[in-house]
Parts: C-alpha cells; structure tokens; sequence
C-alpha cells in the first residue's frame, strides 16, 4: 500500500500539481525603439515575458522606470511622455529580469526660415525656403517627416504652392507663411515688374498652385 502524504492540506496538494511558476527568462519590451516630438505626444509600450523556451507567460506584474525623467516620464501602464530633448531608456522588470525600450525625444520649439525677406520678379518662380528646426534648447534638430503648410497673405502679389516654391503674380508686398505643428515663420517677399523685353507678364493669382 502506497500513502500519500499531502502537506498544506488541498491547495498545497493542488500546487504540487500545477507545478512552481514559469520562470521568466527574457522581457520584450515593444516598440524597442520610440521618438516623441511634441510636448503633448505619448506612446505605450508593452513587456511581455517569455520563459527559456521563448512562451509567452501570462499573469505577472510590470514595474516601469526611466534612466532620466529630465527627458522622458513613464507611468504604471507603460505610457511614455516627452520632459525634454534627449535620448533615454525605458526598463521594464518582471520579477528579476528586464526588458528595454529606447526613446528619443526632439521637443520641436522653432521653426526658422532661411531668410527673413526675398526679392522676386512677376512671373520667376522662386524655389522653396528651407526650412529649419530648433528643439527648447535652440539647438537645430532633423524633423524629417514634418509636413509644412505653406500661405500667402496676398495671393494677388504672390502665390506659394504646397511645395513652398514661391511665384510673383503681380509688383507689391506680401507675407508667406511657413506653419509647422502650430508653428510658424514668416518671410517678406516683394515683387518687382518683370524685366524689360522679358516675356513673363502679369502671372494669373493661381500660378505656382498645384492642381
């Protein structure tokens, strides 16, 4: 006859059935990589633990920490948070091991023109202004996927196209506007007569627009 001794009475014979818990070998944290520009942008990230045999386990708790809040905040859920410009790394530890996340931030504070004023004539297309971009340290950052909305004040003077190429329609003053996620740089353009003999005259107030 075989007896069973069971110790800690039915839950502790119903934990020797299921076994100890899955020990976590790795933590995936993703997106591995994140970059936020904007003061008010926020991106979740998500730890999932897997045992040695790459299984995902279910059940376990998350803590979330920053190398440098200076730079960027994360909360109890993983939700990261722009503080400044820079680059830091969000951990994410279950049980002993960790998992990370790296973000970069370029707080977008300026938007600068390549010049403050421009001189065209009735009829020359002018090439678009390069914009610049400057975080709150007025150090100058790449933004490469910011999309410019590009306005003339006086559409009878000068038009602007959305690819910024600027055309003069007819002599006089006006103000182009560059806007980039709420903000903007201006550059005063005037426009003189075409040249004698020229060809080019009065340029119709849609010239330059893209169709």
């Amino acid at each position: 006859m075989v007896s069973l001794v069971v110790l800690g009475g039915l839950s502790g014979f119903t934990a020797l059935l299921a076994g100890c818990p899955a020990k976590v070998a790795t933590v995936e944290v993703t997106p591995p990589k994140v970059s936020l520009r904007g003061e008010n942008e926020q991106k979740t990230l998500v730890a999932t633990p897997k045992d040695e045999d790459g299984a995902e386990i279910e059940g376990r708790q998350v803590t979330w920490t920053s190398s440098d809040t200076g730079i960027a905040v994360v909360d109890s859920t993983g939700k990261v948070k722009p503080a400044g410009s820079g680059t830091a790394t969000i951990t994410a530890k279950i049980d002993e091991t960790t998992g990370t996340s790296s973000v970069t931030v370029q707080l977008l504070k300026g938007v600068r023109l390549e010049a403050p004023a421009i001189v065209i004539k009735v009829g020359t297309p002018r090439p678009a202004l390069k914009v610049a971009f400057s975080n709150e340290k007025g150090e100058m950052i790449d933004v490469k996927d910011s999309k410019v909305e590009w306005k003339t004040a006086d559409p009878n003077v000068a038009t602007v196209g959305p690819d910024g190429v600027i055309n003069g329609v007819n002599p006089g003053s006006t103000t182009i506007t560059a806007k980039v996620d709420g903000l903007s740089a201006d550059v005063a353009v005037t426009v003189n007569p075409a040249e004698a003999g020229s060809d080019a005259g009065p340029a119709p107030p849609d010239a330059g627009l893209k169709k």
